[in-house]
C-alpha cells in the first residue's frame, strides 16, 4: 500500500468529468480525483491551491476545479512532438502569483540517432 500511496501522490490527475473520488485505469493505473475531493483536501489542510505537474497542458498551465487546482508543465514541445507551450508559476512575498508562459525554442539542424545499443542494455 505504502508504495501506491507515494506513486498516487506524483501522479494523480485532476479531472472535471467526474463526479467520483477516486478510479484507477486499468492502462494506466493514475487515480483521477474530482472537484468534490480537491475542495476536502483545501478545507481540511487549510490551503487555497493545489499546484501540481507530471500532466501535459497545451498552454503550459491550466486552472480547474473553481480555481483550487492548478497544473502547470514546464517541457515545452514535449518529446520534440507536441507543439506545446510551457510555463513556469512565480510567487512574490505575499503569495500572489503569475505565469510566465514560454515556446519551445527552435531546432537547429537533425538530432543526432545512433544505432548502437547502449552499454545499460547489454
Amino acid at each position: 500500500m505504502q508504495n501506491f500511496v507515494a506513486y498516487d501522490t506524483n501522479y494523480s490527475r485532476a479531472t472535471e468529468q467526474l463526479s467520483i473520488a477516486f478510479f484507477l485505469t486499468v492502462k494506466y493505473q493514475i487515480a483521477w480525483f474530482s472537484q468534490d475531493i480537491s475542495e476536502t483536501f483545501n478545507h481540511t489542510n487549510g490551503l487555497t491551491l493545489v499546484s501540481r505537474a507530471h500532466q501535459l497542458v497545451m498552454e503550459g498551465y491550466n486552472w480547474c476545479h473553481d480555481r483550487n487546482v492548478v497544473t502547470i508543465f514546464s517541457a515545452p514541445n514535449y518529446c520534440y512532438r507536441c507543439g506545446n507551450q510551457a510555463a513556469l508559476m512565480e510567487l512574490d512575498d505575499s503569495l500572489k502569483f503569475s505565469f510566465l508562459q514560454f515556446d519551445p525554442a527552435p531546432r537547429r539542424g537533425e538530432p543526432h540517432v545512433t544505432r548502437r545499443t547502449p552499454d545499460y542494455f547489454l
